[in-house]
């Protein structure tokens, strides 16, 4: 890299209601960077600037979650196939952003 450091992005599925026994895709920027159990998480060394996270499990998603990252930053998503997920309306009419991904902690350093 050109000077700059990289940032920690840490990714946690809580002990969520869906997937029990499957696990849950993290995208950031379209590809597929982790797959994370119930209870997990993962460190993922991200490059600053602009990225799109989503959670994914089969056929459900989350919405878009769009973040800036600041070099040496540490911030912290939360993932999970909440109760929406389990609503027929999450299930099959809006699958695409059934499932939640939101930002816990900027923890900028």
């Amino acid at each position: 890299m050109t000077g700059e450091e990289m940032a920690v992005v840490t990714v946690r599925r809580g002990e969520d209601l869906g997937g029990l026994l499957r696990k849950m895709k993290i995208e950031v920027d379209g590809d597929v960077v982790a797959k994370l159990e119930q209870g997990s998480s993962i460190d993922l060394n991200i490059q600053p600037g602009r990225h799109v996270f989503r959670a994914k499990l089969d056929w459900q998603a989350s919405a878009a979650l769009e973040i800036h990252v600041a070099a040496e930053s540490k911030i912290v998503l939360e993932i999970s196939s909440g109760e929406y997920a389990q609503t027929f309306d999450g299930a099959f009419r809006r699958p695409d952003a059934s499932l939640e991904i939101f930002q816990v902690s900027p923890n900028e350093s």
